[in-house]
Protein backbone atom coordinates (compact mmCIF):
# COMPACT_ATOMS: atom_id res chain seq x y z
CA UNK A 1 0.00 0.00 0.00
CA UNK A 2 1.58 3.36 -1.10
CA UNK A 3 0.94 7.01 0.33
CA UNK A 4 2.29 9.15 -2.39
CA UNK A 5 2.85 12.68 -2.39
CA UNK A 6 3.05 16.14 -5.01
CA UNK A 7 1.00 18.36 -6.50
CA UNK A 8 -2.06 17.20 -8.45
CA UNK A 9 -1.30 13.50 -7.41
CA UNK A 10 -4.50 11.72 -5.02
CA UNK A 11 -3.15 10.27 -1.97
CA UNK A 12 -4.68 6.99 0.47
CA UNK A 13 -7.79 6.95 1.88
CA UNK A 14 -7.24 7.11 5.55
CA UNK A 15 -8.04 3.85 6.42
CA UNK A 16 -5.28 2.88 4.04
CA UNK A 17 -2.54 4.72 6.06
CA UNK A 18 -4.26 3.77 9.03
CA UNK A 19 -3.73 0.22 8.47
CA UNK A 20 0.02 0.80 7.38
CA UNK A 21 0.64 2.36 10.83
CA UNK A 22 2.26 5.68 9.69
CA UNK A 23 -0.59 8.08 11.03
CA UNK A 24 1.62 11.22 9.99
CA UNK A 25 -0.89 13.76 9.94
CA UNK A 26 -3.94 11.56 10.61
CA UNK A 27 -7.17 13.56 10.94
CA UNK A 28 -10.08 12.44 12.97
CA UNK A 29 -12.17 12.45 9.64
CA UNK A 30 -11.99 10.10 6.73
CA UNK A 31 -10.26 12.21 4.60
CA UNK A 32 -7.06 12.19 3.30
CA UNK A 33 -3.94 14.35 4.49
CA UNK A 34 -1.05 14.85 2.23
CA UNK A 35 2.46 15.05 4.82
CA UNK A 36 5.76 15.21 3.81
CA UNK A 37 6.48 11.84 5.63
CA UNK A 38 3.98 10.07 3.67
CA UNK A 39 7.04 8.50 1.37
CA UNK A 40 6.92 5.19 2.70
CA UNK A 41 5.45 1.83 0.51
CA UNK A 42 3.84 -0.96 2.69
CA UNK A 43 3.30 -4.11 0.58
CA UNK A 44 -0.39 -5.00 0.31
CA UNK A 45 0.25 -8.22 2.35
CA UNK A 46 0.41 -5.68 5.91
CA UNK A 47 -3.85 -6.57 5.72
CA UNK A 48 -2.94 -10.62 5.99
CA UNK A 49 -5.82 -12.59 5.46
CA UNK A 50 -6.77 -14.70 8.50
CA UNK A 51 -9.93 -13.49 10.34
CA UNK A 52 -7.83 -15.74 13.41
CA UNK A 53 -5.18 -13.42 13.18
CA UNK A 54 -7.72 -10.56 13.02
CA UNK A 55 -9.28 -11.47 16.11
CA UNK A 56 -5.91 -12.40 18.17
CA UNK A 57 -4.93 -8.21 17.62
CA UNK A 58 -1.76 -9.75 14.83
CA UNK A 59 -0.22 -11.41 17.32
CA UNK A 60 0.50 -14.19 15.20
CA UNK A 61 4.56 -14.20 14.37
CA UNK A 62 5.21 -16.54 17.43
CA UNK A 63 2.47 -18.59 16.37
CA UNK A 64 1.79 -19.08 12.87
CA UNK A 65 0.77 -22.44 12.65
CA UNK A 66 -1.63 -22.21 9.58
CA UNK A 67 -1.31 -21.00 5.95
CA UNK A 68 -1.75 -17.58 7.23
CA UNK A 69 1.97 -17.53 8.37
CA UNK A 70 2.22 -16.49 4.63
CA UNK A 71 1.84 -12.81 6.30
CA UNK A 72 3.09 -13.61 9.80
CA UNK A 73 5.87 -15.79 9.75
CA UNK A 74 6.70 -17.43 6.68
CA UNK A 75 8.89 -20.32 9.14
CA UNK A 76 5.49 -21.65 10.17
CA UNK A 77 4.75 -23.21 6.82
CA UNK A 78 7.05 -25.80 7.76
CA UNK A 79 4.47 -26.82 10.21
CA UNK A 80 1.26 -27.28 7.75
CA UNK A 81 0.08 -30.87 8.55
CA UNK A 82 -2.28 -30.98 5.75
CA UNK A 83 -3.27 -28.95 2.12
CA UNK A 84 -5.37 -26.48 2.59
CA UNK A 85 -7.67 -23.20 1.05
CA UNK A 86 -9.57 -20.81 2.70
CA UNK A 87 -11.57 -17.57 1.19
CA UNK A 88 -11.10 -14.65 3.28
CA UNK A 89 -13.17 -11.68 2.94
CA UNK A 90 -12.85 -8.05 4.86
CA UNK A 91 -15.24 -5.25 4.78
CA UNK A 92 -13.29 -2.59 5.27
CA UNK A 93 -13.46 0.79 5.94
CA UNK A 94 -15.40 3.99 3.85
CA UNK A 95 -16.69 1.28 1.84
CA UNK A 96 -13.57 -0.53 0.93
CA UNK A 97 -13.39 -4.08 0.32
CA UNK A 98 -10.54 -6.56 0.46
CA UNK A 99 -10.87 -10.99 -1.03
CA UNK A 100 -8.21 -12.82 -0.46
CA UNK A 101 -7.76 -16.81 -1.96
CA UNK A 102 -5.03 -18.85 0.50
CA UNK A 103 -3.85 -22.39 0.28
CA UNK A 104 -1.37 -24.24 2.02
CA UNK A 105 0.76 -27.51 0.92
CA UNK A 106 2.67 -29.23 3.17
CA UNK A 107 5.88 -31.18 0.95
CA UNK A 108 7.27 -33.73 3.62
CA UNK A 109 10.91 -33.41 4.02
CA UNK A 110 10.84 -30.40 1.44
CA UNK A 111 8.87 -28.36 3.91
CA UNK A 112 5.55 -26.50 3.47
CA UNK A 113 4.05 -23.89 0.45
CA UNK A 114 1.24 -21.02 0.55
CA UNK A 115 0.36 -18.66 -2.01
CA UNK A 116 -2.52 -15.83 -2.16
CA UNK A 117 -4.11 -13.82 -4.59
CA UNK A 118 -5.30 -10.57 -3.21
CA UNK A 119 -7.29 -7.62 -4.14
CA UNK A 120 -8.56 -4.38 -2.98
CA UNK A 121 -10.86 -2.42 -3.75
CA UNK A 122 -10.82 1.35 -1.81
CA UNK A 123 -13.83 3.40 -2.97
CA UNK A 124 -15.00 7.09 -2.38
CA UNK A 125 -11.48 8.69 -1.92
CA UNK A 126 -10.89 12.36 -1.48
CA UNK A 127 -9.23 13.90 -4.45
CA UNK A 128 -7.06 17.07 -3.49
CA UNK A 129 -4.88 19.35 -5.11
CA UNK A 130 -1.47 20.14 -3.66
CA UNK A 131 -3.13 22.72 -1.64
CA UNK A 132 -5.57 20.41 -0.13
CA UNK A 133 -8.38 22.01 -2.65
CA UNK A 134 -11.06 19.12 -2.71
CA UNK A 135 -10.92 18.01 -6.38
CA UNK A 136 -13.78 15.08 -6.01
CA UNK A 137 -13.62 11.49 -5.19
CA UNK A 138 -12.08 8.24 -6.94
CA UNK A 139 -11.79 5.17 -6.64
CA UNK A 140 -8.44 2.93 -6.13
CA UNK A 141 -7.45 -0.69 -6.48
CA UNK A 142 -4.46 -3.03 -5.64
CA UNK A 143 -3.61 -6.62 -6.26
CA UNK A 144 -1.17 -8.56 -4.71
CA UNK A 145 0.54 -12.04 -5.69
CA UNK A 146 2.23 -13.65 -2.79
CA UNK A 147 4.04 -16.72 -2.13
CA UNK A 148 5.76 -18.47 0.58
CA UNK A 149 8.28 -21.30 1.98
CA UNK A 150 9.15 -22.60 5.16
CA UNK A 151 11.42 -25.52 6.37
CA UNK A 152 12.40 -27.05 9.77
CA UNK A 153 15.83 -27.59 9.90
CA UNK A 154 17.75 -28.79 13.22
CA UNK A 155 16.90 -28.12 17.02
CA UNK A 156 13.11 -27.32 17.05
CA UNK A 157 13.86 -24.30 14.76
CA UNK A 158 12.85 -23.44 11.42
CA UNK A 159 13.24 -20.63 8.86
CA UNK A 160 11.06 -19.50 5.92
CA UNK A 161 11.30 -16.83 3.44
CA UNK A 162 8.34 -15.17 1.56
CA UNK A 163 7.67 -12.92 -1.88
CA UNK A 164 4.67 -10.19 -2.36
CA UNK A 165 4.58 -8.90 -5.68
CA UNK A 166 1.93 -6.21 -5.59
CA UNK A 167 0.04 -3.99 -8.25
CA UNK A 168 -1.41 -0.30 -7.18
CA UNK A 169 -3.65 1.41 -9.39
CA UNK A 170 -3.73 5.65 -8.61
CA UNK A 171 -6.56 7.26 -10.64
CA UNK A 172 -4.93 6.86 -14.06
CA UNK A 173 -1.54 5.03 -12.58
CA UNK A 174 -0.10 1.68 -12.08
CA UNK A 175 2.53 0.86 -9.60
CA UNK A 176 4.35 -2.19 -9.64
CA UNK A 177 6.76 -3.60 -6.72
CA UNK A 178 8.18 -6.43 -5.08
CA UNK A 179 8.73 -7.45 -1.31
CA UNK A 180 10.33 -10.21 0.67
CA UNK A 181 9.46 -11.53 4.17
CA UNK A 182 12.63 -13.80 5.97
CA UNK A 183 11.16 -15.92 8.94
CA UNK A 184 12.51 -17.71 11.86
CA UNK A 185 10.35 -19.86 14.45
CA UNK A 186 11.32 -22.19 17.40
CA UNK A 187 9.62 -24.85 18.96
CA UNK A 188 9.13 -26.34 21.81
CA UNK A 189 7.12 -29.65 22.01
CA UNK A 190 3.58 -28.09 21.12
CA UNK A 191 3.21 -25.94 23.74
CA UNK A 192 5.89 -23.40 23.43
CA UNK A 193 6.67 -21.21 20.64
CA UNK A 194 9.44 -18.19 19.57
CA UNK A 195 8.78 -16.11 16.73
CA UNK A 196 10.80 -13.89 14.79
CA UNK A 197 10.42 -12.15 11.08
CA UNK A 198 11.73 -9.55 9.27
CA UNK A 199 9.56 -7.78 6.68
CA UNK A 200 9.44 -5.00 3.69
CA UNK A 201 13.05 -5.82 2.07
CA UNK A 202 12.39 -4.81 -1.70
CA UNK A 203 12.38 -2.62 -4.88
CA UNK A 204 11.20 0.77 -4.52
CA UNK A 205 7.49 2.04 -5.45
CA UNK A 206 6.81 5.29 -7.61
CA UNK A 207 9.90 6.05 -5.77
CA UNK A 208 9.56 5.15 -2.07
CA UNK A 209 11.35 2.69 -0.52
CA UNK A 210 9.37 -0.25 1.43
CA UNK A 211 8.10 -0.13 4.95
CA UNK A 212 10.49 -2.46 6.60
CA UNK A 213 9.45 -4.05 10.33
CA UNK A 214 10.94 -6.15 12.90
CA UNK A 215 8.35 -8.89 14.48
CA UNK A 216 9.12 -10.79 17.53
CA UNK A 217 6.55 -12.82 19.64
CA UNK A 218 5.69 -16.21 21.15
CA UNK A 219 2.99 -18.46 21.89
CA UNK A 220 2.07 -20.87 24.89
CA UNK A 221 -0.82 -23.73 24.79
CA UNK A 222 -2.54 -24.76 27.86
CA UNK A 223 -4.39 -27.83 27.91
CA UNK A 224 -7.53 -28.04 29.90
CA UNK A 225 -8.50 -31.53 28.84
CA UNK A 226 -11.29 -32.86 26.84
CA UNK A 227 -9.65 -31.21 24.16
CA UNK A 228 -10.50 -27.69 25.30
CA UNK A 229 -7.50 -25.20 25.52
CA UNK A 230 -5.80 -22.09 26.39
CA UNK A 231 -3.35 -20.25 23.96
CA UNK A 232 -1.79 -16.47 24.76
CA UNK A 233 0.00 -14.63 22.73
CA UNK A 234 2.18 -11.94 22.80
CA UNK A 235 4.65 -9.71 19.85
CA UNK A 236 5.55 -6.94 19.07
CA UNK A 237 6.93 -5.14 16.33
CA UNK A 238 9.58 -2.73 15.56
CA UNK A 239 9.45 -0.30 12.23
CA UNK A 240 12.68 1.89 11.80
CA UNK A 241 11.27 5.60 11.71
CA UNK A 242 7.55 4.85 11.90
CA UNK A 243 5.25 3.39 14.31
CA UNK A 244 5.70 0.44 16.50
CA UNK A 245 3.61 -1.90 18.10
CA UNK A 246 3.06 -4.14 21.41
CA UNK A 247 0.07 -7.00 20.53
CA UNK A 248 -1.53 -9.51 22.92
CA UNK A 249 -4.03 -12.23 22.27
CA UNK A 250 -5.85 -15.07 23.53
CA UNK A 251 -7.67 -17.89 22.44
CA UNK A 252 -9.80 -20.28 23.48
CA UNK A 253 -10.92 -24.07 22.09
CA UNK A 254 -13.39 -26.18 23.38
CA UNK A 255 -13.74 -29.62 22.24
CA UNK A 256 -11.50 -29.06 19.05
CA UNK A 257 -14.17 -27.38 17.53
CA UNK A 258 -15.56 -23.85 18.93
CA UNK A 259 -12.94 -20.91 19.44
CA UNK A 260 -13.02 -17.43 21.16
CA UNK A 261 -10.60 -14.97 20.69
CA UNK A 262 -9.72 -11.76 21.84
CA UNK A 263 -6.47 -9.58 21.05
CA UNK A 264 -5.54 -5.75 21.53
CA UNK A 265 -2.73 -3.61 20.25
CA UNK A 266 -1.21 -0.90 21.65
CA UNK A 267 0.51 1.85 18.99
CA UNK A 268 3.73 3.07 20.44
CA UNK A 269 2.48 6.54 19.52
CA UNK A 270 -0.29 9.64 19.31
CA UNK A 271 -2.36 8.45 16.04
CA UNK A 272 -4.93 11.02 16.40
CA UNK A 273 -7.86 8.88 16.33
CA UNK A 274 -10.79 9.10 19.02
CA UNK A 275 -12.89 6.21 19.99
CA UNK A 276 -12.56 2.27 20.11
CA UNK A 277 -9.73 1.39 18.95
CA UNK A 278 -6.57 -1.39 19.19
CA UNK A 279 -9.27 -4.21 20.39
CA UNK A 280 -10.47 -7.05 18.62
CA UNK A 281 -12.34 -10.15 19.47
CA UNK A 282 -13.87 -13.26 17.17
CA UNK A 283 -15.07 -16.69 17.13
CA UNK A 284 -14.68 -19.68 15.00
CA UNK A 285 -16.40 -22.96 14.31
CA UNK A 286 -15.52 -26.44 13.05
CA UNK A 287 -17.36 -29.05 11.46
CA UNK A 288 -15.59 -31.73 10.20
CA UNK A 289 -12.95 -30.03 7.46
CA UNK A 290 -14.38 -27.13 6.99
CA UNK A 291 -13.33 -24.12 9.21
CA UNK A 292 -15.50 -20.46 9.73
CA UNK A 293 -13.95 -17.75 11.93
CA UNK A 294 -15.24 -14.20 11.87
CA UNK A 295 -13.16 -10.97 13.65
CA UNK A 296 -14.49 -7.18 14.19
CA UNK A 297 -12.26 -4.78 15.00
CA UNK A 298 -13.15 -1.17 15.89
CA UNK A 299 -11.05 1.79 14.46
CA UNK A 300 -12.54 4.23 16.41
CA UNK A 301 -13.62 7.31 14.92
CA UNK A 302 -13.07 5.47 11.42
CA UNK A 303 -14.91 2.95 11.72
CA UNK A 304 -14.84 -0.99 11.51
CA UNK A 305 -13.74 -3.78 10.16
CA UNK A 306 -15.77 -7.11 9.76
CA UNK A 307 -13.65 -10.26 8.59
CA UNK A 308 -15.01 -13.81 7.73
CA UNK A 309 -12.99 -16.40 6.48
CA UNK A 310 -13.27 -20.02 5.29
CA UNK A 311 -11.43 -22.39 4.96
CA UNK A 312 -10.99 -26.37 3.78
CA UNK A 313 -8.38 -29.02 4.85
CA UNK A 314 -8.12 -31.45 2.30
CA UNK A 315 -7.43 -34.97 3.53
CA UNK A 316 -4.02 -36.67 3.27
CA UNK A 317 -3.65 -38.95 1.36
CA UNK A 318 -5.50 -42.16 1.88
CA UNK A 319 -3.76 -44.27 4.75
CA UNK A 320 -2.79 -47.61 3.55
CA UNK A 321 -5.73 -50.06 4.22
CA UNK A 322 -4.38 -52.70 6.74
CA UNK A 323 -5.78 -56.17 6.20
CA UNK A 324 -5.49 -59.31 8.79
CA UNK A 325 -4.03 -62.54 7.41
CA UNK A 326 -2.89 -65.40 9.75
CA UNK A 327 0.80 -66.36 9.36
CA UNK A 328 1.04 -69.07 12.28
CA UNK A 329 -1.38 -71.52 13.42
CA UNK A 330 -1.91 -69.43 16.58
CA UNK A 331 -1.69 -66.36 17.66
CA UNK A 332 1.34 -64.98 19.75
CA UNK A 333 0.22 -63.16 22.85
CA UNK A 334 2.86 -60.60 24.95
CA UNK A 335 1.58 -61.03 28.52
CA UNK A 336 -2.13 -61.46 27.29
CA UNK A 337 -1.85 -58.67 24.53
CA UNK A 338 -2.90 -60.25 20.91
CA UNK A 339 0.30 -59.38 18.17
CA UNK A 340 -1.26 -58.84 15.37
CA UNK A 341 0.07 -59.45 11.82
CA UNK A 342 -1.46 -57.44 8.85
CA UNK A 343 -0.21 -57.11 5.71
CA UNK A 344 -0.05 -53.12 3.92
CA UNK A 345 0.02 -53.05 0.17
CA UNK A 346 2.09 -50.31 -0.51
CA UNK A 347 5.95 -49.79 -1.42
CA UNK A 348 8.22 -50.55 1.26
CA UNK A 349 9.91 -47.23 2.36
CA UNK A 350 13.39 -48.91 3.37
CA UNK A 351 15.95 -49.35 1.25
CA UNK A 352 15.50 -52.60 -1.14
CA UNK A 353 17.01 -54.11 -4.35
CA UNK A 354 13.58 -55.31 -5.25
CA UNK A 355 10.47 -53.20 -3.85
CA UNK A 356 8.24 -56.12 -2.53
CA UNK A 357 4.32 -55.47 -3.46
CA UNK A 358 3.30 -55.83 0.38
CA UNK A 359 4.99 -54.98 3.66
CA UNK A 360 4.14 -56.88 6.88
CA UNK A 361 4.01 -55.12 9.80
CA UNK A 362 3.70 -56.53 13.59
CA UNK A 363 1.73 -54.38 16.07
CA UNK A 364 1.06 -54.83 19.27
CA UNK A 365 1.63 -52.79 22.61
CA UNK A 366 4.28 -53.56 25.42
CA UNK A 367 2.85 -54.87 28.77
CA UNK A 368 2.40 -52.12 31.26
CA UNK A 369 6.06 -51.88 32.88
CA UNK A 370 4.23 -52.96 36.56
CA UNK A 371 3.06 -56.24 34.57
CA UNK A 372 6.76 -56.60 33.42
CA UNK A 373 6.49 -60.96 31.82
CA UNK A 374 8.38 -63.59 33.67
CA UNK A 375 9.25 -65.56 30.69
CA UNK A 376 10.91 -68.99 30.24
CA UNK A 377 12.45 -70.37 27.62
CA UNK A 378 10.67 -73.11 26.77
CA UNK A 379 8.11 -71.36 24.89
CA UNK A 380 7.77 -72.48 20.87
CA UNK A 381 7.70 -68.83 18.81
CA UNK A 382 8.30 -68.85 15.24
CA UNK A 383 10.75 -66.08 15.91
CA UNK A 384 12.18 -66.04 12.02
CA UNK A 385 9.75 -63.67 10.73
CA UNK A 386 10.42 -61.06 13.16
CA UNK A 387 13.95 -61.63 12.64
CA UNK A 388 14.03 -61.49 9.17
CA UNK A 389 11.68 -58.19 8.90
CA UNK A 390 14.73 -56.60 10.96
CA UNK A 391 17.00 -57.57 8.72
CA UNK A 392 15.01 -56.24 5.64
CA UNK A 393 14.08 -52.95 7.49
CA UNK A 394 17.01 -51.60 9.45
CA UNK A 395 15.68 -48.75 10.05
CA UNK A 396 12.31 -49.38 11.43
CA UNK A 397 11.67 -49.08 14.94
CA UNK A 398 8.68 -50.97 14.57
CA UNK A 399 10.44 -54.34 13.79
CA UNK A 400 13.00 -53.92 16.32
CA UNK A 401 10.31 -53.29 19.24
CA UNK A 402 8.67 -56.80 17.87
CA UNK A 403 11.81 -58.57 17.48
CA UNK A 404 12.83 -57.46 20.70
CA UNK A 405 9.75 -58.95 22.51
CA UNK A 406 9.83 -61.93 21.25
CA UNK A 407 13.23 -62.50 22.18
CA UNK A 408 12.17 -61.47 25.82
CA UNK A 409 9.22 -64.52 25.20
CA UNK A 410 12.23 -66.80 24.32
CA UNK A 411 14.05 -65.80 27.38
CA UNK A 412 16.56 -64.39 24.93
CA UNK A 413 16.57 -61.42 27.87
CA UNK A 414 19.87 -59.40 26.47
CA UNK A 415 19.38 -60.07 22.90
CA UNK A 416 15.28 -58.57 23.52
CA UNK A 417 16.79 -55.88 25.71
CA UNK A 418 19.12 -54.86 23.33
CA UNK A 419 16.88 -55.07 20.03
CA UNK A 420 14.54 -52.70 22.07
CA UNK A 421 17.02 -50.18 22.96
CA UNK A 422 18.20 -50.45 19.13
CA UNK A 423 14.16 -49.21 18.82
CA UNK A 424 14.53 -46.46 21.05
CA UNK A 425 17.82 -44.75 19.32
CA UNK A 426 15.15 -44.86 15.83
CA UNK A 427 12.21 -43.75 17.82
CA UNK A 428 13.35 -41.63 20.36
CA UNK A 429 10.09 -39.85 21.12
CA UNK A 430 8.77 -43.38 22.00
CA UNK A 431 8.12 -42.31 25.65
CA UNK A 432 5.87 -45.40 26.14
CA UNK A 433 9.05 -48.34 25.58
CA UNK A 434 11.49 -45.52 27.55
CA UNK A 435 9.48 -46.02 30.60
CA UNK A 436 8.90 -49.59 29.99
CA UNK A 437 12.47 -50.32 29.68
CA UNK A 438 14.23 -48.02 32.61
CA UNK A 439 11.05 -49.89 34.85
CA UNK A 440 11.95 -53.26 33.18
CA UNK A 441 15.84 -52.38 34.34
CA UNK A 442 15.60 -51.73 37.59
CA UNK A 443 13.45 -54.33 38.22
CA UNK A 444 15.41 -57.23 36.65
CA UNK A 445 17.95 -58.99 38.60
CA UNK A 446 21.41 -58.00 39.05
Amino acid sequence: MSALTGKGVPLRALGGVFLILSFAGLARSQAQTTTSGAGRVTPLSALGASARADALGDAFVGLSDDASALFFNSAGLSRLGSASLSINHNTFLAGSFEETLLFGLPAGSLGGFAGAVQYVSWEGLDKRDANGVYQGTFSDSDAALSVGWGRSIAGGFSIGAALHGVQQKIVDSLYTGLTGDLGLLWSHGSNLRLGLSYTGLGTSQAGFMPSQDLHVGFSTAIDLGKGSSLRPLLAGDWEPKGVSRIQGGLEGTLKKTCFLRLGYQAVLKNNQVGGLTGFAAGAGFRVGRIQLDYAFVPYGDLGTSHRLSVGYEFPNPTPVVSKPVTVMSRPLTVQALPVTVVVTPAPTPFPAMVPPKSRVEVRFELPAAADTPTVGSGTALPVEPYEKAAQEHPGSALAWRNLGIVYLKLGKTELGLQCLDQALRLAPNDEALKRWLEAYRAKRPK
